[in-house]
C-alpha cells in the first residue's frame, strides 16, 4: 500500500505544471552547420547550446528546450527540411553535433528519440521528495 501510495504522488510531482507544447520524435545528426552559417551567419546565437533543423522553416529563428539522450538543452531552430525532400515517419530534428557527441559519442548515427518543447518541465522539489520519504517509513 505504501508503494502505491509513493509512486501515485511520485508521478504526480513529475508531471510539469505548467502549460508545455511538446513535439516527440526522433532526431539524426546534422552535418551541414557550417554551410548553414555560412550562408546565413545571422542565425547564430553564443546563447544557445545547440541548433536543430525542423520541417517547417517558418519556424527558422524560434527557441525551444530540446530533450535528447540523457539532457535538455537551449537550442535555436536556425535551418530547415529541405523542400524538395520528404521528412521519413517520426523524424522530428536534425541536431548540431556538439549536442548529439554529448549524448551519444560512441553510438552510430541514426536515429535517436528527441523532444522539442515550448517550455522545460520543472524537475521535482527535492524537499517535497525528502518529506514524502519520511511519510511513508
Amino acid at each position: 500500500m505504501k508503494l502505491m501510495l509513493l509512486l501515485t504522488t511520485l508521478s504526480l510531482m513529475l508531471t510539469p505544471t505548467q502549460t508545455n507544447q511538446c513535439e516527440t520524435g526522433y532526431a539524426t545528426l546534422h552535418q551541414a552547420w557550417a554551410s548553414v552559417f555560412y550562408n546565413f551567419p545571422e542565425r547564430k546565437d553564443p546563447n544557445v547550446d545547440g541548433y536543430v533543423a525542423v520541417v517547417d522553416c517558418s519556424q527558422i529563428g524560434q527557441y525551444r528546450w530540446m530533450k535528447f539522450g540523457e539532457g535538455w538543452y537551449w537550442v535555436k531552430i536556425a535551418d530547415c527540411l529541405n523542400r524538395s525532400l520528404e521528412p521519413k515517419p517520426g523524424w522530428l530534428v536534425d541536431v548540431s553535433p556538439n549536442i548529439w557527441y554529448a549524448e551519444f559519442p560512441y553510438v552510430p548515427l541514426g536515429g535517436h528519440p528527441a523532444q522539442l518543447c515550448t517550455t522545460r518541465p520543472s524537475p521535482p522539489n527535492l524537499q517535497d521528495m525528502q518529506k514524502l520519504l519520511k511519510i511513508i517509513q
